[in-house]
Parts: structure tokens; sequence; C-alpha cells
């Protein structure tokens, strides 16, 4: 495994608070043994917040004089990454309620003290930090109604009809979601290889296979479920089932 990433986008254009906050992103890349990549947000309109907090893994937004104008990029960042943890930050007012509508993790406010301003600052980052990675133990999918976080262990396989993607839950649920099997693979390649694509309509957890039926091309799986294997992906099967 490299060296642990995390994407985060800075909305704030005042240059000493700019550069308080590389420093301290600095110390706490070394300290965490991680690479912080930084977007600093200048200009916020709709089109560059969208874009750049698609990729974004947290979002630190200053709060100046316009609450309301702070709150709407915190949607912006919402409505294009519903798991971006979103943080504002600043001399905030103490009426909290209109930054729920961005659903942030935390509303900071400005403390004197720099020693007390710095550790609040390292406990709320390795605090995301920590939630990010267990984001990255979670398949994650987007519906207009849920935004699914399903821990890996908790799946069993995802079945493609046409549209739509039946995850098949431990619990022996199956929620149904819309979805391509093909988008699904990308998206869980980029974080585990617990997942293989053994069929034209069929993902599987590999660590939930009891066997595999050589005769039948068929993977056993530990909740009695039978999936098939395709010819084109027998060996790639084989190799993986042997590496386990």
């Amino acid at each position: 495994m490299g060296m642990k990433q995390f994407t985060i986008m800075v909305c704030d254009g005042d240059e000493e608070r700019q550069m308080w906050l590389r420093q301290l992103l600095s110390e706490m890349a070394w300290k965490m043994d991680c690479e912080f990549q930084v977007d600093w947000i200048s200009v916020e309109t709709e089109e560059v917040v969208g874009r750049h907090g698609k990729e974004a893994h947290m979002a630190f937004l200053h709060v100046g004089n316009h609450t309301m104008a702070a709150v709407r990029t915190g949607k912006w960042i919402l409505n294009s990454n519903v798991y971006c943890q979103i943080v504002f930050y600043g001399r905030t007012a103490v009426n909290l309620q209109p930054y729920f509508a961005a659903r942030p993790v935390a509303v900071m406010r400005h403390v004197e003290s720099v020693q007390e301003r710095i550790l609040i600052w390292k406990k709320q980052i390795e605090d995301m930090c920590a939630a990010v990675e267990a984001q990255r133990q979670c398949f994650k999918w987007d519906s207009k109604q849920f935004a699914y976080v399903i821990p890996y262990d908790m799946l069993f396989y995802i079945q493609s009809q046409r549209t739509i993607l039946l995850l098949a839950m431990v619990s022996g649920q199956i929620y149904e979601v819309p979805g391509k099997l093909d988008a699904a693979q990308m998206r869980l390649e980029k974080d585990t290889d617990l997942f293989l694509r053994v069929h034209q309509s069929f993902l599987v957890n590999m660590s939930k296979v009891l066997a595999f039926d050589k005769n039948r091309n068929m993977l056993l799986l530990l909740d009695g479920s039978q999936i098939p294997v395709s010819k084109r992906y027998i060996k790639e099967v084989r190799g993986r089932l042997e590496r386990f």
C-alpha cells in the first residue's frame, strides 16, 4: 500500500489564513505519514466549487460577514459529493441552524489563543481523516433518494439487471439501486481488491466465497448463494482464490 492521500478543498481567499493552514497541514502530513492535496478556491462559483468538490475528501469553508454565501458554497459541494467532510470556520454567528443545510461535520469558531486553536484544528483534521478511512472500507453509491455507505464485510455480491444494481447483504436483504455494474466496478477498484468481476452481471466479494465448483463454473458463497463464472473470468477467479 502506498502513502495515504487526502484531497482537501479550502474556500478562503485570505493569504495569511492560507499560510497558517498550509503550515498546519504540512505538520499534520508528517505526523500522520500521509499526503494532503489541497485545492485553494478563491473564486466561488457553482461550476468551480462543484468540479473541485466532486473529488474532495474534506472541505474547509471560511465564514466571513455573509453566512448564507458560505452555506451556499457548502450546499454546492454537498450536491456534487455527499461524502465530502465539510467544516465551516471563522467568527461564526451563534445561530448554527443555517449551516445544517450543508450537513457539515463541524462549525468551528475562531479561538484567539494560537496554541488552543492549533490543538482544535489538529483534532478536527485527525477525526476527518479517520472518517475518510472508514469510508474507504465501504461501498459508496448514490441514488436520488439515498446515499449508501455499506461496509464491505456486509456485502456479498452486486448483481446487474440492466439499469438496476442489486446489493446482496449479509443480512439477506437486497437493496435495489439505479446504476451500471461497470461504474460500480470502477468505484470499488479504487479502494479495494476484495471484489472481483466474475460474470457480465456479477461482482463478488471474494472474502465471502466458500468454494468454486469447477464442473459447473459456479462460486458457492457463505450464505448459500451460487454465482455463475463466465469463461472469460475463470482464470482470474482461480488466481484470486489461490491468493486468498
